[in-house]
């Protein structure tokens, strides 16, 4: 594998505010020659790795060159020849649009932004991608329209809390307003499970309640076929007995 040293490097701070101040992220992106192993020859396709705050994402720029003609200080094919200055032409191009699109969602969809949407944007894969907040208040809606019928009015005023404490998490942990569905992980389930206990102060029935209706709006976003996987998999929402003393004969009385 043949890396460049070359990176386009941002870094910037966002209209979120943290509990300790200001965030950041930062972009990158660099081209590299990736060997083809099922050649003899001295040979590798060009790639470009993009990487945002740690977390990264790749695309093959499919350029097929020998390895001799790499700069990798320079991060281009050596060289006059006519598929050099064609080739080098595209990185540029490639360069210049992932700058653009990320420009773009920083500008227009930070709190979502992330490494993987960066590459799918570029890759034209940017289907409708729904995020937590949007299925819950579709659930709450629904729930909402049928107060007095199949739900209580207490039921529905629970879920409008579990929305806001998540939103609440979502902004301590991630310094996100939101999140797609996409980014939902066992870690994310854990991460929340520690917040309700610990900044919030939550006994652990408390937080396993709260946890438990985000695990029905994740339900609905399966059975809707907006979410791939289920982060709850291995998870488990085991409230805890609570013992209480028996009544004493004057107690009863």
């Amino acid at each position: 594998m043949f890396e460049v040293s070359f990176v386009y490097l941002v870094i910037y701070p966002v209209h979120l505010i943290s509990l300790v101040g200001q965030i950041t992220h930062s972009f990158s992106f660099n081209f590299w020659l990736r060997r083809d192993v099922r050649s003899d020859k001295n040979e590798g396709y060009i790639s470009a790795r993009i990487t945002l705050n740690g977390k990264r994402a790749e695309i093959a720029a499919s350029f097929k060159i020998d390895a001799d003609r790499w700069n990798v200080a320079a991060g281009s094919v050596k060289g006059n020849k006519e598929d050099a200055r064609t080739i080098n032409v595209q990185l540029t191009a490639i360069k210049n649009r992932l700058n653009e699109i990320y420009l773009d969602l920083r500008r227009n969809q930070p709190d979502v932004l992330t490494v993987k949407l960066i590459r799918n944007t570029y890759l034209g894969k940017t289907g409708k991608q729904r995020t937590l907040l949007e299925v819950f208040d579709y659930h709450n809606r629904q729930m909402q329209a049928q107060i007095g019928k199949d739900y209580a009015l207490g039921t529905y005023k629970r879920f409008e809390t579990s929305q806001k404490l998540v939103q609440s998490f979502m902004k301590h942990q991630y310094g996100k307003n939101d999140m797609y569905l996409s980014e939902l992980n066992h870690k994310f389930i854990s991460n929340l499970e520690f917040y309700f206990k610990t900044v919030r102060s939550c006994a652990h029935n408390t937080a396993i309640k709260y946890i438990t209706n985000l695990r029905k709006i994740v339900h609905l976003a399966l059975i809707n076929e907006w979410l791939d996987k289920d982060p709850f998999v291995k998870f488990k929402c085991t409230l805890k007995e609570t013992r209480r003393d028996h009544l004493t004969e004057e107690e009863y009385t």
